[in-house]
């Protein structure tokens, strides 16, 4: 879309405040202004300003209210560094043409129009320029007898700052973990040292694992993952887990996690890695709801070609709790981050391993999550 081609004239300031008037008299508008998050502006056919919101005042560092910015373009308003480029200003210049507000708000003019678009904006602000990034919504809005345009500026800087950092973070850390694979595969050593070199081995790929994991959860939801199935004992399960638990609980040299007597050589055939990111959100769950007294028990039950892994601890979930715990991004936690473990339990378990993932809690029998899982047997 050619922004260069976008109307010229300006409005008369009378005409102005006439229809800054109608704006502030229209009680739809008016409710509409004040529940959409974000900046909001009412433009004119010819893109100036005819109304804004408080968030809007309070983003463009205006204490007086909307006569202030009557009649500027969003860029002059939020003093875009190329709103000046051109004697026409904000949505004419040879940078418009890319503009993201200026062809959402073009596109939002035509009656009946709607478009989302993404603004990357740099302002020249008191101490240098500052950069961020908008997703615009223009919708169209009939204005009387006029056609006018409602806009939508969202600021989503940080998040997709997040975003970008944190998908660099993978890539290069993906990227370390497939080079520490590579050296391993090609380290050729015998006697004592092999078994070390062996772990390293598998310690990498589990790392490269791990990272594929993270990545699907906190990226992709509907990606898929590769998965390695084996045979695996629960007796390999909680050794692996005893050292994670002291680890991250802060638990050493206390006996309050326990594997149930009899199940050592209990069988799944499933993939290592994936499972066990599955019971130690379980155990994680369970050690956060005992007091210093209480055990956590790691168990299994085995009938005919399927095994049901469990982890018990002897508190109860509320049950308002209970009726959302598998709800993504819900958490009992106040502080943001929280509120994918028991969902990744669900996706992990059920969609990349094809088990049942559960639970039960109960005040007299405490809480139980399972996961059930064929056994190498049914694989035979």
């Amino acid at each position: 879309m050619d922004t260069q081609h976008a109307v010229l004239s300006k409005t008369e300031h009378s005409l102005l405040l006439k229809r800054m008037a109608l704006v502030s008299e229209d009680p739809i508008v008016g409710c509409l202004m004040k529940l959409m998050a974000g900046v909001v502006l009412v433009l004119d056919e010819n893109r100036q300003i005819i109304g804004v919101n408080q968030s809007a005042l309070a983003k463009m560092g205006i204490a007086g209210g909307t006569e202030q910015i009557l009649g500027l373009r969003p860029g002059e308003a939020f003093h875009c560094k190329f709103s000046k480029e051109d004697p026409n200003g904000c949505g004419n210049t040879p940078y418009c043409e890319t503009c993201g507000a200026a062809l959402a708000i073009i596109s939002g003019l035509n009656p009946g129009g709607e478009s989302v678009r993404y603004c990357s904006m740099t302002t020249v602000e008191e101490g240098g320029e500052a950069n961020y990034l908008f997703r615009v919504t223009g919708r169209y809005l009939n204005l009387g007898s006029s056609h006018a345009v409602l806009v939508l500026f969202e600021d989503v800087t940080l998040s997709q700052l997040w975003s970008t950092m944190h998908n660099s973070f993978l890539h290069d850390l993906n990227n370390t973990a497939t080079a520490l694979i590579g050296t391993a595969e090609l380290l050729d050593i015998s006697g004592e040292e092999k078994e070390l070199v062996d772990d390293m081995k598998v310690l990498s790929r589990r790392l490269s694992k791990e990272i594929d994991i993270h990545r699907c959860l906190l990226g992709d939801m509907n990606a898929s993952l590769r998965t390695d199935l084996t045979e695996i004992t629960l007796g390999q399960i909680y050794s692996e887990l005893t050292g994670r638990v002291r680890q991250f609980h802060d638990r050493k040299g206390r006996d309050d996690f326990r594997l149930m007597p009899g199940c050592e050589n209990i069988a799944v055939f499933s993939d290592f890695t994936l499972l066990l990111r599955v019971i130690f959100n379980m155990v994680t769950n369970a050690m956060e709801a005992t007091r210093a007294h209480e055990t956590v028990t790691l168990g299994a039950t085995h009938r005919g070609d399927m095994v049901t892994i469990f982890v018990h601890n002897p508190g109860m979930i509320p049950v308002a709790v209970q009726r959302r715990i598998f709800q993504l991004h819900f958490s009992t936690k106040s502080s943001m981050g929280r509120g994918t473990g028991t969902a990744s339990m669900r996706l992990i378990g059920e969609r990349f391993l094809g088990g049942s993932v559960g639970f039960v809690s109960t005040e007299s029998e405490g809480t139980v999550f399972t996961i059930e899982l064929p056994s190498p047997a049914a694989i035979q």
